[in-house]
């Protein structure tokens, strides 16, 4: 199976909106924020991705964002993508929020920006007011693809984009997901509650320079 790695572009958004919502529809933070304790119909499921949809575009159009895709060849299929923010200080005057869109009416807001303000202050907490380092956003890896190399190929692409500027990245990870990033030199610095029985590990990877 041969796997191509490239950036991902506007064009790419619905793919990859696919893709994340494939990767994490069992996850039970994702379960929580949808509403889909019992799993999504299928038109639910369309709806979810097209709230994705809207928001990766968003991400695509800014030039500080560096999302690349993982695809097989055999099917053309968008298997796994990872999202690189590069630091906050260079794109302060930029507008930062992102456009919600189509919001699916299983989607849970007010669950949605608890979470997502508990994630956005972590950084805040282990790195006060540091606004110098990159921001792994996000990374999925369709299940089917899963356990093939494919995260560590996108960690890779793009920490070899931060190291060519010699500087930190911080990411927030599933401790499932935890071992993964501690073999590519992250190290955890605190333990962050998103939901009951839900936590997220504050992770922060020195330059190597």
């Amino acid at each position: 199976m041969s796997i191509t790695l490239s950036p991902a572009k506007l064009e790419d958004a619905y793919g990859l909106a696919a893709c994340n919502v494939d990767t994490f529809q069992s996850d039970p933070l994702y379960q929580d924020m949808f509403g889909l304790s019992e799993g999504a119909t299928p038109e639910q499921q369309e709806g979810n991705i097209d709230f994705r949809k809207g928001l990766f575009e968003t991400s695509l159009r800014k030039p500080h964002i560096h999302v690349f895709k993982a695809v097989d060849d055999s099917t053309n299929l968008l298997v796994g993508y990872a999202g690189f923010f590069e630091p906050e200080n260079r794109h302060e005057s930029e507008e930062t929020g992102l456009e919600l869109g189509n919001l699916p009416p299983n989607l849970d807001i007010q669950r949605l920006e608890e979470i997502g303000a508990r994630i956005k202050d972590a950084p805040k907490k282990v790195l006060g007011d540091r606004k110098d380092y990159w921001y792994l956003s996000g990374m999925g890896v369709r299940p089917s693809y899963q356990r093939r190399g494919i995260a560590q190929r996108l960690i890779s692409r793009g920490l070899a984009l931060v190291d060519a500027k010699g500087e930190d990245i911080y990411l927030g990870a599933s401790l499932a997901g935890r071992k993964l990033y501690e073999r590519n030199e992250f190290v955890a610095l605190a333990e962050v509650e998103l939901t009951e029985g839900v936590r997220m590990a504050a992770m922060f990877r020195k330059s190597p320079r």
